[in-house]
């Protein structure tokens, strides 16, 4: 596909999943390319690009995503590190089961614990260095080692986040 001078070319397998694209910007040298694999019961397992950034995708029995892994070359996405690892615990009494609770993990050490449901949603941030400065109320563990912060999402009446608020109710920017 041609959209003025930007180039897409995707490659499907026989059950119609994007199994490879390359993008190219502009016509120039540029272009990103992308492979995807799919295990027997058609759920993308791994996507992988040229620059040998991955995705790994777990499911469950039920065949629900629980746990995705990443791993950056150059980390630009606003990750704490090249490698992420995403745990998600669901609610199977809604339809489709719904993530309530994710863990979020990488090599810098810190660990976030996103809460969802009934419009609010939290982030435990564990890891931080005691003293370290942040915009946000921190709990220090007992032996002075790191904090914690606790920080709440405001959501408008679209869904969208608003703002967040730590624990003593005061915006945090």
């Amino acid at each position: 596909m041609v959209e003025g001078k930007d180039t897409f070319v995707n490659t499907f397998d026989l059950r119609g999943n994007l199994v490879q694209s390359a993008y190219r910007k502009n016509q120039n040298q540029s272009t990103v390319t992308g492979a995807y694999s799919y295990d027997a019961m058609n759920r993308m397992v791994q996507g992988t690009n040229e620059a040998g950034e991955a995705s790994a995708y777990t499911y469950n029995g039920l065949g629900h995503l629980v746990a995705n892994g990443m791993m950056f070359a150059n980390n630009g996405y606003g990750y704490h590190g090249n490698h992420v690892r995403k745990d998600y615990v669901l609610d199977y009494t809604s339809h489709p089961a719904d993530a309530i609770m994710g863990y979020e993990s990488g090599d810098s050490g810190h660990t976030y614990r996103f809460t969802h449901g009934l419009q609010k949603s939290s982030v435990v941030i564990y890891g931080i260095p005691s003293g370290v400065g942040s915009t946000a109320q921190t709990f220090d563990y007992p032996d002075g080692t790191e904090s914690v912060v606790k920080m709440w999402y405001h959501h408008d009446r679209l869904g969208s986040t608003a703002h967040l608020t730590d624990n003593t109710a005061g915006a945090v920017s």
